[in-house]
């Protein structure tokens, strides 16, 4: 990898505002899927997999502090069905570009 490869990645996506682009497509898969929908994403950078984990981790309604044993409620809008899938070192062999990306899969619930 070439040493400002970084550097420019960073500056397109600030320039092109890709986190907020991601974030709104995000937030529009929940009006567009089906209960028992699936969705499949690949990230190709750690922000849009964090982006990713976090957009479809479940939502806490009441959150209580750690002290309290009662169990924080949570509501759920999609089930993970492949967590952190990464490309085998054959198809890293075929197509290098691949290296850094991560596939997962949700489907809806409700």
């Amino acid at each position: 990898i070439h040493p400002a490869t970084k550097s420019f990645q960073a500056i397109r996506i600030f320039l092109n505002d890709e986190l907020n682009h991601y974030e709104t497509a995000l937030n529009s898969i929940k009006s567009l899927l089906k209960k028992d929908g699936v969705v499949v994403i690949i990230s190709f950078h750690s922000l849009e997999d964090r982006i990713t984990k976090n957009f479809f981790k479940a939502k806490k309604i009441i959150d209580l502090p750690k002290e309290i044993t009662i169990n924080t409620k949570e509501e759920k809008s999609f089930e993970c069905i492949a967590k952190k899938i990464r490309p085998s070192k054959e198809e890293i062999l075929k197509n290098p570009r691949s290296r850094s990306a991560i596939l997962r899969a949700y489907k809806k619930i409700c």
